[in-house]
């Protein structure tokens, strides 16, 4: 077994102060008081004070408490107002103006969300909806971002519905109805159409999509091509 040579600097791992003495007076021993209070200052950082805990009961109380006080406040929360908090989060997940939420959105007793007018979250890159949405009186923008699923959205919009220039593997979860126009292009996955929409106006496809186009028409939907 090799022999490894005493290195008096060499970094040691964490330790108790007893144990730390005990160090400095073998450098002390062996090297000299200066060297002795060299390697007391370098390795002073070193040391845990083994008679205090990292975490006290006065930490673990203070955790407890809010701990309750979270719980007991999820309780006191109505159905509106958790969807509100929920809605929030998400708001500041995807940095979108919070003032128009509060301005625009309508928490139902029930927990389901109404948005009152035009709701434009064009470009800002989301990739999944707020909880209980279900529904737009106005135009609904959430074209340009990445969403894969429209799972989640509103079942019914007032005015158009545009969904294009994203992700989309799939149309399951649409709204059911739109009052206006549903623009879908530029969705390259797409190749079907859900059945029983009810569209007040025309389905707006990619000229390449021609897979969607004739599904489309098959359940009766009126078709453009852009």
């Amino acid at each position: 077994m090799p022999f490894e040579t005493f290195n008096p600097f060499k970094q040691p791992p964490k330790k108790d102060a007893e144990t730390h003495k005990a160090n400095v007076a073998v450098v002390r021993a062996l090297l000299g008081e200066r060297d002795a209070e060299e390697y007391e200052e370098l390795t002073k950082e070193d040391v845990v004070d083994a008679t205090t805990p990292l975490v006290t009961e006065a930490d673990l109380a203070k955790v407890t408490a809010m701990q309750d006080a979270e719980r007991n406040r999820e309780k006191r929360e109505t159905k509106a107002e958790k969807t509100k908090r929920l809605w929030m989060v998400w708001a500041d997940k995807f940095n979108l103006d919070e003032d128009k939420i509060e301005e625009k959105a309508e928490f139902q007793e029930n927990g389901e969300v109404v948005w009152d007018g035009d709701c434009n979250w064009t470009n800002k890159r989301l990739t999944e909806f707020p909880p209980n949405f279900v529904e737009v009186t106005g135009t609904f923008w959430c074209n340009h971002n990445q969403f894969t699923s429209l799972e989640g959205g509103p079942k019914i919009v007032g005015e158009d519905f545009w969904c294009s220039n994203n992700q989309l593997t799939s149309l399951e979860g649409s709204p059911q109805t739109v009052g206006g126009n549903f623009f879908c292009y530029n969705n390259p996955l797409l190749t079907t159409f859900p059945a029983g929409i009810h569209i007040g106006g025309l389905v707006y496809i990619s000229q390449d999509q021609l897979q969607l186009k004739a599904d489309a028409e098959s359940k009766g939907y009126k078709v453009r091509i852009v």
